[in-house]
């Protein structure tokens, strides 16, 4: 309905929606009638406040409303306080939204979403799923608010709900049932339950009105019929599209006219017959906002709990028009009127005609304005990026410490180096961006843009201007840093100036480019490949590596429209203008002055490396690099226009395995065959027995110095055999309180005891004998079903339990919980082959679980977001696993009175973390009920209200933040209850220890050989299965090693100029290999540590094998990815393919650097707490390598950072595969006797023909008899000194490196805080 579906080969959407006869068009999507609101748009850019939030959301909206200016406080708008009392958020308006240990919680960022709709003016919100993580009290308040939004806006909500209460129920006016995508019912709120009484389906008093209507779209309404076979769905669906109601919504969206209709309940009317329609004579007194006129059309009336009465003809009208005379009661009436096509145009163009609700210059400003104060707040990551920024300046200025100006050839080289390392290092650092604009910016640009806040365009000219500060930051601090320690050319201020606007633009480019990879890119590892082959395409084309003349005619067309060619024409041309005038008569030996001697030495230079520029063409160059900028400008309006990318997971490959019939469809959407009762485990349980005394639990803010009280006195228990629920409104400790008794205690401090079977909380023993199913369902994507299963029971299943015992045991739960079906699907692919997605992972969260045979279960939540049937399905697995002889306990934040009902025990907190009640809760939840009721003063409990409501209206709460009635906490302590409960558990408190938990000593339950085998098996099946890590980087490489050889394709070593380039071919290589490895494993193994945290906690293997098996199942897809760069690229290339043992031994050296940098980008991610950090280390490390590898600047001319160099694993694998490309033995008798322009049949050393040509011009054929040959390999070994001898020795350096990363890896991994959450 709200025109978010795209249409594709594998979705086909029919049929039309029309707005007021309308079509839903890509012409109206674009206007404001709209706003759509999914459970996944409770998301808001961290660091800001919600106040802060709310107020920019306000100065998009511009819709200054006259509001009562008594709350408001000076200096902000009394519209945004109303806006934060009315949805509960005053409170909280100075704390910040983001997901840092003081923000908000997931239910105030919920509350945020709905307030930032009602500041805007929308004729249509469409609302997917409010209630989510959130208790039902607060559920019911805000669809009250939004029932208010409604009224005041004379708007329509569309809301979808899998969990709703009664009360909440009641707030709607129709209702729309759905089943397997067919309509059961379409009309009036108050007439579903006659209408289905009709058909047979009776609504208990105990059962809710949305789970009586979920029961019978989920085909489970036989528990309800009053007839020996109820009806089918099919059968439903024909008696829906028989009825009055069907006919009714057909007639109206059939009429050729935009029609108004509204419900609405009142107790009086004055209408009268005219013909065959029923008119309103005198608008009458209503109880709802609804706008009624004279004149309005009555189509339909009803009693209540009776069926509608349409008018569908002239006996039907007489009818309605009678009961509207004789009816002294409340009736509910429905009102026609055909809307005035003028008027609607108008009113439609004036409040929703354009597309944003300001002008682009205001919401432009306002974008900036919110960037600004975004990039403030994160100045964590902005003073990184600066130190950044000056160190590596620092770096590479001492490191070039005054080469220019110097007319040694070798030094003109190093200053030509400058730009091209400049240029490359401020590109290189503007990847840690991505992550900001992926994690942060781009799901929040989908919710307001989709909210018509602001139009693309100003999102994108707000982050480019926004970038220009900060590019000017960077650039002067890294130009004066190199710059004046470089000694560059200070003949006129005009070249700094250049070198300066240089560096800017670089900058600048490169950070548009990530701004336009944030939009495209689908996930994080993809974007940091597209940074880093952006990166690197820069540096393989900008006419540094590979001079221009060189390139074949089919890639010479990309050197022009590489922006990093042109920087470099711009660096190099400035510092040669009137600093090298010297003729080149004086500097025969440079090979530049022996191909151009009339020239002098500067132009020569310029003209060897084909950089020369005028004055024209350094406005060009600019120009280009000017007009590349706004290319990509553009690129990002339209990425971020067109492109939607709905979620970040990574790919999963499809199995295709399961295949659905007519037996497992029902087992696998239904949960399983298996009838209640008592789970027959063959394996023993060991009974546990919980007891918590007297807990109190404390903690102090992150930015405030009081320490605040999350529980206070709380005691309970829970024995075996029996289910606890633990329940409470909004902050009342129910989460910390899990936690605390399942031993996982969170930041804070606790007091108290708790025990087990009479033993003091230990942490060992309770991991051993106890389950703990999270909310969050982080799990192995690419494990099957069963695997997953499979992988905890290995792990925590004692050693003296049999691998086939182990097996059955898999069985056994997979069959429990109905997953036998699915046993062999990717856990990723479970969306594919099955309906019910959060039923089937919730049921994987409990069987992992299950699958350690646990004596108690802990929950957090089991029926989160689930409809009723659902929730059903999953209690009645825990039952049968409770009277197995195990301990249940869990947390609920939105029960049903059915699903308390189900729960032995329950411990009721309120606000404050204080106990109101411990418990049985009876059969429809009568005992709690009666214990609340029988309190004096308190209100009277009506049979169709959720139990759960009254209790927490009780405890006070929700977002009216109403009052308790009683100090609950108080009456506890002094009843018979808790003097009972407290009986119990002095008896409990003095139990004997149990031997059997007292004298648990390992650490883990599997062995260490057990644990390295399941987590090694479990780290390369997801690196085979994972396509788009493993398969993405291995065609990433053999397309980058396709340009390269085909870059180099045909390139001759025995000329001078191709000779240059071609040595630079394995130092491009080496570039282009760690751009595609280390930057990609940073942001894969940052996401996959959320799997590790709930494997951690669970204390399923020791935190070595984790870095441990991710390095060791890295080696074959590294080897492989080396092995086809190799052999395409230097195929291609025509090097180091002259023999088997040259092929092998730069396959090798590739490999083992490859691995090295691998671990390094590894060890660097376990390091730091955030993949962001780690990609900024990344690229320092990755500049200060390049920069340091010889290559630049050769090793003797190196004069602070030789020791750097010792430890660059760049210059080992540039000496090994230089050495292995280009070296031959040249100290041969023939080779000794070759001198230039003379023919040496016995060397098969490769010369430079052309230099040997001009060598023998200059000294005449006399003389060119005594001088030696020029051979490639001497001239390149002298140049870049290369050494033979080394390379064994540099060999073990890289293996010594690669098991130095490695080693770091595992020892920060397990010693680091961060990495045991």
């Amino acid at each position: 309905m709200g025109g978010k579906l795209r249409p594709n080969r594998r979705l086909r959407l029919e049929g039309v929606v029309l707005y007021n006869n309308d079509p839903l068009s890509p012409r109206l999507a674009i206007k404001r009638p709209i706003a759509y609101v999914t459970q996944h748009d409770n998301v808001h850019l961290p660091f800001f406040t919600v106040r802060e939030t709310i107020e920019f959301v306000q100065r998009c909206a511009l819709w200054q409303r006259c509001m009562p200016q008594s709350n408001a406080v000076q200096g902000r708008d009394s519209y945004v306080d109303y806006i934060l009392h009315m949805f509960g958020l005053k409170k909280i308006e100075n704390e910040r939204v983001g997901t840092l240990a003081d923000s908000i919680k997931d239910s105030d960022r919920n509350r945020l979403a709905t307030a930032e709709i009602a500041m805007g003016t929308y004729s249509v919100l469409l609302y997917d799923q409010t209630s989510s993580g959130q208790d039902s009290l607060i559920t019911y308040d805000l669809l009250q608010m939004l029932q208010s939004v409604v009224h005041v806006q004379h708007c329509a909500a569309v809301i979808s709900l899998v969990q709703i209460s009664p009360e909440s129920f009641d707030l709607f006016d129709r209702v729309i049932l759905l089943s397997e995508g067919e309509v059961l019912y379409q009309g009036p709120r108050e007439c579903v339950e006659s209408y289905f009484l009709k058909l047979g389906f009776k609504k208990p008093a105990h059962v809710e009105s949305g789970t009586f209507l979920q029961d019978i779209a989920a085909g489970e309404g036989g528990q309800y019929s009053q007839q020996p076979s109820s009806l089918s769905i099919e059968e439903l669906i024909k008696f829906y599209k028989g009825s009055d109601y069907y006919k009714d919504v057909f007639r109206l969206v059939s009429s050729e006219k935009a029609t108004q209709a509204t419900l609405f309940r009142t107790s009086s009317i004055r209408a009268s017959l005219q013909g065959n329609d029923v008119l309103v004579t005198e608008a009458p007194s209503v109880e709802s906002c609804a706008c009624v006129r004279v004149g309005d059309k009555v189509t339909g009336v009803c009693e209540r709990n009776e069926e509608f009465q349409y008018v569908e003809s002239s006996d039907s009208a007489s009818k309605v028009s009678y009961m509207l005379k004789a009816s002294y009661s409340s009736i509910l009436l429905q009102l026609e009127r055909n809307l005035d096509e003028a008027g609607n145009a108008m009113y439609y163009q004036r409040h929703f005609g354009w597309q944003q609700f300001c002008s682009w210059w205001l919401s432009t400003w306002c974008l900036i304005r919110r960037q600004t104060i975004f990039v403030m707040r994160l100045k964590g990551l902005a003073i990184v990026r600066l130190l950044q920024i000056l160190l590596v300046g620092l770096f590479t200025g001492s490191l070039f410490y005054h080469k220019g100006g110097r007319l040694d050839q070798y030094e003109m080289n190093s200053m030509r180096t400058i730009g091209f390392i400049s240029m490359m290092t401020l590109m290189l650092i503007n990847i840690v961006q991505l992550p900001v604009h992926i994690v942060f910016h781009r799901p929040v640009f989908y919710k307001q843009q989709g909210q018509h806040l602001f139009p693309v365009s100003s999102y994108v000219v707000a982050h480019a201007i926004l970038n220009i500060p900060q590019s000017v930051i960077e650039a002067l601090l890294y130009s004066l840093c190199v710059y004046f320690l470089a000694s560059l050319s200070k003949e006129k201020a005009a070249h700094y100036v250049q070198y300066l606007g240089l560096i800017f633009v670089t900058a600048y480019l490169g950070s548009l480019w990530m701004l336009l990879v944030g939009a495209i890119a689908p996930m994080l590892e993809v974007a940091t490949t597209m940074g880093g082959s952006f990166v690197a395409l820069n540096l393989l084309f900008s006419g540094s590596t590979i001079i221009p003349s060189v390139i074949s005619w089919y890639w010479r067309w990309v050197l022009y429209i590489t922006p990093t060619r042109w920087g470099n024409v711009i660096f190099t041309s400035t510092q040669t203008d009137n600093r090298y005038e010297l003729p080149c008569t004086l500097y025969r030996t440079y090979p530049f002055c022996l191909l151009h001697p009339t020239l002098s030495l500067g132009q020569a230079f310029l003209k060897y490396y084909e950089l020369e520029a005028g004055g024209k063409r350094l406005v060009l160059a600019f120009g280009v690099i000017v007009a590349y900028i706004l290319v990509l400008i553009y690129l990002a309006y339209l990425a971020y226009s067109k492109v939607r990318i709905q979620e970040t997971a990574s790919a999963i490959p499809r199995q295709k395995q399961y295949v659905r019939g007519p037996n497992n469809v029902e087992q696998a959407e239904n949960g399983g065959t298996r009838a209640p009762g008592r789970w027959t485990c063959k394996l023993s349980v060991k009974p546990v027995t919980l007891s918590f005394h007297q807990l109190r639990f404390t903690r102090r803010g992150v930015r405030s110095s009081f320490e605040q009280v999350v529980l206070d006195n709380v005691s309970g228990y829970a024995k075996p055999g029996t289910m606890l629920a633990i329940a409470g409104g909004t902050r009342s400790g129910k989460a910390t309180l899990l936690n605390c008794i399942a031993g996982r205690l969170p930041p804070g401090k606790l007091e108290g005891d708790v025990s087990l079977n009479g033993l003091k909380l230990d942490r060992l023993a309770i991991c051993r004998i106890s389950g703990f199913a999270e909310k969050l369902e982080a799990h192995q994507q690419y494990l099957t079903v069963r695997e997953s299963l499979e992988f905890s029971a290995n792990l925590r299943l004692g050693k003296q339990i049999s691998a086939d015992d182990k097996a059955r045991h898999v069985t056994e739960v997979l069959e429990l919980l109905g997953l036998s079906a699915m046993s062999n699907q990717l856990v990723g692919n479970l969306k594919l082959v099955t309906a019910r997605i959060q039923e089937t992972r919730r049921k994987l969260t409990i069987a992992v679980e299950l699958a350690v045979n646990p004596g108690i279960l802990f929950l957090e939540d089991p029926t989160a977001q689930l409809d009723g049937t659902s929730s059903r399905e999953i209690l009645r697995l825990l039952q049968s696993v409770a009277l197995s002889g195990r301990t249940i306990i869990s947390m609920l934040d939105h029960p049903s009175g059915e699903a308390l009902s189900v729960f032995n025990d329950v411990l009721v907190l309120a606000i404050g973390g204080h106990t109101a009640y411990f418990g049985p809760v009876g059969w429809n939840c009568k005992q709690v009920l009666h214990y609340f009721t029988s309190v004096p003063s308190s209100p009277p409990y009506n049979e169709q209200w959720n139990p759960v409501t009254y209790i927490l209206g009780a405890l006070g709460g929700g977002i009216k933040e109403r009052k308790p009635l009683h100090d609950f906490s108080q009456l506890y302590q002094s009843s018979s209850l808790h003097q009972a409960n407290a009986e119990v558990l002095e008896r409990l408190l003095k139990q004997q220890p149990d031997p059997e938990l007292k004298n648990i000593s390992s650490r883990y339950a599997a062995s260490f050989k057990t644990q390295a085998a399941m987590v090694f098996l479990r780290n390369q099946r997801f690196l085979w299965r994972n396509v788009t890590y493993t398969l993405r980087r291995l065609l990433g490489t053999i397309l980058v090693a396709l340009v390269m050889g085909t870059l180099y394709l045909n390139i001759s070593v025995e000329k001078l100029l191709s000779m240059t380039s071609a040595s630079l071919f394995p130092y491009i290589q080496l570039i282009m290999i760690s751009g595609l490895t280390a930057n990609n494993v940073i942001p894969q193994l940052g996401t996959d540590r959320l799997v590790y945290y709930r494997e951690n906690r669970a204390r399923m293997y020791s935190p070595m094998l984790y870095p441990l098996s991710w390095a060791i199942a890295e080696v074959p897809y590294l080897l492989l990815g080396t092995l086809a760069f190799v052999g395409i690229g230097n195929g291609l290339a025509n090097l180091a393919v002259d023999s088997v043992s040259a092929f092998v031994q730069y396959w090798i050296g590739l490999f083992l650097f490859t691995l090295a940098v691998t671990y390094f980008g590894i060890f660097v991610t376990l390091l730091f707490p955030n993949s962001l950090l780690a990609m900024t280390v990344s690229s320092i490390s990755t500049s200060v390598w390049v920069a340091s590898s010889g290559v630049s600047i050769p090793r003797y001319n190196i004069q602070f950072y030789k020791w750097l160099y010792w430890i660059n694993p760049y210059q080992y694998a540039v000496n090994i595969l230089t050495t292995t490309a280009f070296h031959c033995d040249t100290g041969t008798p023939a080779c000794n006797a070759c001198t230039i322009g003379a023919s040496c049949p016995g060397c098969k050393c490769k010369r430079l023909v052309d230099l040997e040509k001009k060598l023998v011009q200059i000294y005449g054929p006399v003389f060119s008899q005594f001088i030696r040959a020029s051979f490639v390999w001497e001239r390149l070994s002298k140049a870049r000194v290369l050494e033979k001898h080394r390379i064994g020795k540099d060999f073990l350096a890289l293996a010594f490196m690669v098991l130095l990363f490695a080693v770091l890896a595992i020892v920060s991994f397990a010693r680091l805080k961060h990495n045991r959450k």
